[in-house]
């Protein structure tokens, strides 16, 4: 991680930002519902959740 390169939605750098959103977008393409949570992690839901919360 290079903190020169880390900023606002990328707090572990570009290229890590990219790959999570590669990967949400896999997720999104093939039908399932996704979330960024601001560039720290993200989910891919499968299936139909009762406990999980978007704020």
């Amino acid at each position: 991680m290079d903190d020169a390169d880390s900023g606002l939605g990328a707090p572990f750098g570009r290229k890590i930002a990219e790959a999570l959103e590669y990967m949400l977008k896999l997720g999104e393409r093939d039908g399932f519902k996704t979330k960024n949570v601001d560039g720290y992690a993200g989910h891919i839901e499968y299936g139909i959740a009762y406990r999980i919360r978007h704020n």
